[in-house]
């Protein structure tokens, strides 16, 4: 939106346009009558579920990846986890640090940080899924992304090498996404929920060992770099309705 300087992009002033979007059409569709479901609060709750929500919805921005993290460690886990340690597939946390509740502020403050972290990782939790779940996500994701990217070949825009559906390894990039992104913000969430480590990281590092497993393959297949697509389980191209259908 913002590279293409879509209407969305001009509306939101090129920040957080997909957020702010949802959050506008979440608020619409709430104010109908048969809709709300913050009717029976009052006003100031209604004013809370506001702010809310909305610090939540930003957090799923990955531009806010790494400042969510930081305030959940900080506010939440406190000294627990050594700060900007890097992402390890292989480390096990023990214990949780329950909230900081002395007064009413910092008990709202936490509650805040929490629910901005639970939905972050909700938001990229599909790497640790089952693997069936996951094979099918990762092929409706990079559909959506090649079809960005073939719009903004259309535009004459620059393109990122992972929506270049002549280029783009599936695999690989997701390899990445995990190492950077998700398999911190999972450790983080376990670190505090332990009960959730299985199935959360235990399926995460399956699935990272089947990716290094494709990514291996293809490698040792000698492609050139414009045929450097790895199919793990679905066709390139979808539907509108088989798109809808994996959301």
């Amino acid at each position: 939106h913002v590279n293409a300087m879509t209407d969305l992009a001009i509306r939101y002033s090129d920040r957080h346009v997909l957020e702010h979007y949802h959050l506008s059409l979440g608020f619409q569709i709430l104010r109908r009558e048969d809709c709300d479901v913050t009717a029976a609060l009052s006003k100031v709750d209604r004013k809370v579920f506001r702010e809310l929500v909305i610090e939540m919805v930003l957090a799923t921005d990955l531009i806010n990846h790494f400042d969510v993290n930081d305030q959940f460690k900080d506010s939440i886990l406190h000294d627990h986890t050594p700060k900007n340690h890097p992402p390890n597939l292989n480390r096990n946390f023990d214990g949780a640090v329950e909230p900081d509740t002395n007064n009413g502020n910092t008990k709202l403050i936490n509650n805040r940080v929490i629910c901005s972290m639970l939905l972050h990782c909700a938001d990229v939790s599909c790497v640790a899924k089952a693997w069936p779940i996951y094979e099918k996500w990762i092929s409706l994701l990079f559909e959506e992304f090649h079809r960005q990217g073939d719009e903004e070949k259309r535009l004459g825009l620059e393109v990122a090498p992972f929506m270049d559906r002549e280029k783009s390894n599936p695999a690989d990039a997701q390899q990445v996404f995990i190492k950077f992104i998700a398999c911190e913000s999972l450790e983080l969430l376990t670190t505090w929920l332990p009960e959730l480590q299985d199935p959360l990281m235990t399926n995460l590092e399956k699935n990272f060992s089947m990716l290094q497993q494709l990514a291996d393959e293809h490698k040792s297949s000698g492609l050139d770099n414009k045929d450097k697509i790895v199919n793990i389980g679905a066709p390139k191209h979808l539907s509108e309705d088989e798109l809808k259908d994996g959301v």
